[in-house]
């Protein structure tokens, strides 16, 4: 079974899983140090993919390696060491929390208030209100050292379960929230780190801005193991023309971000193992 990588990279879509690792490639980050995981959308997608890290050894399946129950490791055909959810179960990927020097949630995000493109993070935040600080070097180290938060200088991000669509919906959740920006997965990871103490952070690239619409529609153009659904998308664009300039926008914004949020984990790796 081969070794987990020191630090796990989790990407709910597709479109990030392949700018995330392809970004972290050309910055000279290979398999031995960064594993690009591909989970799915949503806090449940987070907490399955985690979950392996508290499985005993003796629990994990003879043919595979319990990180994803389907998967494909894209490590096992000779690509990096990245896994992507599909058809078949991963294979060679050991996972255990002992072995992890961190966790970074990457991808992207709708923004709430005017910030940057990929904006500094100072804290996640749950919709029922539970608050994790992360420190000046943009980490949450529950179990180790850590230094001062970031103050007003970064960004709140708010995890919640369902999309938040437009700009009526973000401004009320800013309102509640007190978040500059929102995803659905972030809750989760903060939530397993301070369980399990394994330092962990988040890198966000806005696609949606405050005045923008994110049709709920988009949430069928992507499978629940995070691949997209081409087909699904033009059928309703058709149906729907309004559909069609929110999209574009949403996707040209998209395209332009996940190459800066792949520089973001790029650096935030190597700065921590500089540290280490």
């Amino acid at each position: 079974m081969m070794p987990l990588a020191p630090y796990l990279v989790l990407c709910p879509m597709r479109i990030e899983f392949d700018a995330v690792g392809s970004g972290l490639r050309r910055a000279g980050i290979g398999a031995e140090l960064a594993q690009v995981v591909q989970t799915g959308i949503g806090a449940g997608a987070i907490r399955r993919a985690l979950g392996a890290c508290n499985a005993d050894e003796a629990d994990r399946s003879a043919d595979g390696c319990g990180f994803l129950e389907h998967g494909s490791c894209k490590a096992a055909s000779g690509d990096s060491a990245s896994c992507r959810s599909g058809g078949i179960r991963a294979a060679n990927v050991g996972l255990a929390p002992g072995g992890l020097r961190g966790v970074v949630l990457a991808g992207l995000c709708g923004g709430l208030r005017s910030t940057a493109a990929v904006p500094a993070i100072r804290e996640v935040v749950s919709a029922s209100g539970e608050r994790w600080s992360l420190d000046d070097s943009g980490w949450c180290a529950p179990c180790g050292a850590q230094r001062a938060g970031r103050g007003a200088s970064g960004a709140s991000l708010v995890g919640v379960d369902a999309l938040v669509p437009g700009p009526e919906e973000k401004r009320a959740l800013a309102a509640k929230s007190g978040a500059d920006i929102v995803d659905m997965e972030c809750h989760a990871l903060a939530a397993w780190g301070g369980a399990t103490g394994v330092p962990w952070t988040v890198v966000r690239g806005v696609s949606d801005r405050p005045e923008d619409v994110l049709p709920v529609e988009v949430l069928g153009w992507v499978t629940a193991a995070g691949d997209s659904r081409p087909a699904r998308a033009v059928m309703d664009m058709v149906r729907k023309p309004r559909l069609i300039g929110h999209t574009v926008n949403a996707l040209r914004r998209s395209k332009e971000v996940l190459p800066l949020v792949a520089e973001r984990v790029a650096l935030m790796i190597r700065e921590r193992e500089a540290q280490s």
